[in-house]
Parts: structure tokens; sequence; C-alpha cells
């Protein structure tokens, strides 16, 4: 077995593999992995004709990442990796009838789960649940001009002052801002798109993901100033409301991390399920 630190050198190698599982799970982007590397302590391993990401999910768990449907493994065979890490992680749920529950046993953390949602439901907020959202963007929109420009890295420099600023709001909270600032600065090679707000012409807000898979967009970063009071909820509009509805019918908006304030706000814009992540560990 032979380890590298993961880095753009395996974008070519990694992103097919992963795109081909055709999961709606956030970790099966090699670009999203990679923004994450540090905080994840990510690895490419080779073993012989197979390749693992190995990484340490929030609570220190060890975990190998498969680039292949490992349904397709004999049991026994799948047992040899597990000398490198604790578990296989993430699992989507419709995988695990296929492992014996007399060699392996799966648990997952609603930490983990990624929340999904109807593009309509974020392009129109309709209905009651939605009324608050519905507020906001008026009040919003009462009180500023905004300005919708595609993300490209000519406004780096007013993506990072409108992250600065996020920064500075969350005071000393452990946050995703280093992970973000690359996202921004390589969104060309890694395949990012979104939006940049200015609201009366000042930077505002932004939000970046990618297209996943043909039906489904993951977003990966929105961070915004939060003195423009209904700011959030115009971004997101506005993302859902220019990704191309013959195509795109859902968003991720990945996991909570078990943050209170980050679940709330995500279960306020009603989701229409929670993707779980399931942890597969051998048998004891």
């Amino acid at each position: 077995m032979r380890s590298e630190p993961l880095s753009l050198k395996h974008k070519d190698l990694l992103q097919p593999l992963l795109k081909s599982l055709n999961l709606c799970l956030s970790e099966y982007s090699f670009s999203s992995r990679f923004v994450f590397r540090h905080m994840n302590h990510y690895e490419v391993l080779f073993d012989r004709d197979f390749v693992w990401i190995r990484g340490k999910t929030k609570d220190g768990v060890t975990h190998l990442i498969p680039t292949q449907d490992i349904r397709n493994m004999k049991m026994e065979d799948l047992l040899i990796p597990l000398q490198w890490a604790d578990c296989y992680f993430p699992i989507p749920e419709s995988w695990l009838p296929s492992f014996d529950p007399n060699v392996f046993q799966h648990s997952f953390n609603r930490d983990d789960s990624d929340y999904i949602f109807k593009r309509t439901n974020i392009a129109e907020y309709p209905g009651r649940n939605l009324s608050a959202k519905r507020n906001l963007l008026k009040q919003f929109l009462a009180a500023h001009t905004p300005r919708v420009v595609p993300y490209s890295k000519e406004l780096l420099a007013d993506a990072l002052f409108i992250l600065d600023s996020w920064q500075n709001a969350m005071g000393s909270l452990k946050t995703d801002y280093e992970a973000c600032k690359d996202g921004l600065e390589l969104s060309q090679e890694l395949g990012f798109s979104g939006y940049l707000v200015y609201a009366d012409e000042k930077p505002a807000a932004f939000i970046l993901g990618e297209i996943y898979r043909n039906t489904l967009f993951v977003i990966h970063f929105a961070k915004a100033i939060i003195d423009y009071k209904g700011i959030y909820p115009f971004l997101f509009k506005e993302l859902a409301s220019q990704l191309d509805p013959e195509d795109i019918c859902c968003l991720n908006w990945e996991e909570d991390l078990g943050q209170e304030g980050l679940r709330k706000s995500k279960l306020s814009y009603q989701p229409e399920k929670l993707a779980h992540k399931y942890r597969l560990f051998a048998k004891k």
C-alpha cells in the first residue's frame, strides 16, 4: 500500500471514479474533498488495483472513502483495507443490504447527514411553511437594490471581502474559512460555479458549488454580510432560479456539523429529505 497527501494532481484520477458512482452524498466529489483536505487529513491510498481516500471525521474516526462500488467486492477482500482505517464512510443507505450483517455492522451520525431540497421550493418559497422566507426576501428587496453576477476570479477581491466580514462575525467559532478561500481562489480548476451579490453596489454575499450529477447541484459555500437582513433567502433563491430547470431538480446543502444554529437555519428552508451517511465497520 502506498499513500500520498490529496492534491490537485489527483483530480484526473479521482474525479471520474467518484462521478461514476452517481451518488448524491457530498463527499463523492474530488473538488469538495480537496478544499477540505487539511481539515479532514485526506490522503490517497493505492492498493494494487484499488484506490481509496483516507481521512478523519470531525469526531476523529479514520475512514476510507471508496472510489468504486464496493458492493461488487468479495466480503473477505473488503475486510483487508480496514487494517488502514476504522471504517468505510460515507456509505449510502441504498448500499447497506449488500453487506453481510454477520460480517459488517453500520451506524450513522445525524451531524453528517446532507440536506436535500427541491430546487423549485427554493426558487419560489411556496406555501405557509416558507412564508417567513418570502417576508425576509421582501424586506431585503425593499431596503436594497441587488445586482447578481456569475462568480469568476475577477471578483475574488470582493468575495474575499465578504468572506473576511463573515469570519469576523463568527468570532472565535471554528469555521470552513480556509476551505472556502481555497474554493474561491481555485474555482476554475475545481469546476465550481456560483454567484456574487452586490447590494447597492457593495459586495454583500456569494454562493459557490458544483453540478454534482445531471440532476443535482451541491452548495459548498454560502457566505453573506449579515447586516443585510434577508440576504440569505435572496441568495439561495437566485441560485435556484438561475439553475437550468430542465436539468437540475435538487439541491444538496451538505451537513450541519452538529452546529445548532446551522441546523436550525437549514431546517427552516424545509428540506425534502436528509441523506444519511453510514459508517461501515467490521463486526467484532
